[in-house]
């Protein structure tokens, strides 16, 4: 299954665990706050470590998301 992080930037406090967990996924803009990319993650290694990050997130604020692919019939 391929999955993508998301964030819900309400919950979302700044604290930058999560780019420090997962460095190679997140980066910090200027005031501290996660930017993601909008790419799945493809790899298993990507997988755990979005696991992980959103496992150290102390706001709750990460989560991983199934990417829906869209059906084709012949």
């Amino acid at each position: 299954m391929t999955l993508r992080l998301k964030i819900d930037m309400e919950r979302c406090a700044g604290h930058g665990m999560c780019a420090l967990l997962a460095p190679a996924l997140i980066d910090l803009d200027r005031w501290g706050f996660p930017v993601l990319s909008p790419e799945p993650l493809t790899a298993e290694a990507e997988a755990r470590s979005g696991r992980r990050a959103v496992r150290g997130c102390p706001a709750a604020a990460l989560r991983l998301e199934p990417v829906r692919t869209p059906h084709h019939s012949q």
